[in-house]
């Protein structure tokens, strides 16, 4: 694979290698006894997931670089996806400084709960912040992987397994495993379907040839 910066590639490489693993870092400490706002498992969490969620964002990021989409519509569907995944991991970084200073400014889980519901009162802030624009972000992945993966520039399975880990993800609401297992799996999920693919990128050295940079990069 080749790419004009080699230093924002491999940082995109290392962030798809290591964003699972924040996410599955931050489900432990939540299942250590962070849930309902217990400390000091609540904050640890949140303080990895919000670099984690951070990462899946550069590491995506990466991925829209080596698309390099020839037609005007594909273009357009590359930077739509980008442009999603960009504003909703902002709405989800800002979920995560919410969380935080609700758990800063609270003493007991009780408090907690009582300032969140305060805070997720205003129906415009629920929506940019916990519910809709979130979303975003794994809607820009999904389509990122596939658009990647249609192009040849990363392999069908990584598609495949990011589109079934954001679904199973979201289909919490419905089909919630044990243990809140659901968020569990899915970081497991995008792991095997990121880490290869980020590897291959911190492989990656400067261009070889004036031949080489002119082709596609390819992620296989």
């Amino acid at each position: 694979m080749t790419t004009k910066n080699p230093k924002l590639t491999r940082a995109a490489g290392a962030s798809l290698v290591l964003a699972p693993i924040g996410v599955l870092l931050g489900w432990a400490a939540m299942r250590l006894g962070g849930e309902g706002g217990g400390e000091p498992y609540w904050t640890i969490a949140h303080l990895i997931w919000l670099p984690g969620y951070l990462m899946l964002v550069v590491g995506f990021a990466g991925i829209h670089r080596t698309i390099g989409a020839r037609s005007l519509a594909g273009r357009l569907l590359a930077g739509f996806a980008l442009a999603f995944t960009l504003i909703g991991g902002a709405a989800v970084t800002a979920q995560m400084i919410v969380d935080l200073w609700n758990g800063f400014a609270t003493a007991t889980p009780a408090e907690m709960s009582a300032h969140s519901d305060q805070v997720t009162a205003n129906p415009l802030v629920e929506a940019a912040v916990y519910s809709v624009v979130p979303s975003l972000l794994f809607l820009g992945l999904v389509i990122l992987s596939i658009q990647a993966a249609a192009l040849r520039r990363v392999p069908a399975l990584t598609a495949v397994l990011v589109t079934a880990a954001i679904a199973i993800g979201a289909g919490e609401a419905a089909v919630e495993l044990p243990y809140s297992g659901n968020m569990l799996l899915t970081a497991i999920v995008l792991w095997i379907a990121l880490a290869p693919v980020g590897r291959r990128m911190l492989r990656q050295d400067e261009p070889a040839s004036p031949e080489t940079n002119a082709a596609p990069a390819t992620v296989r």
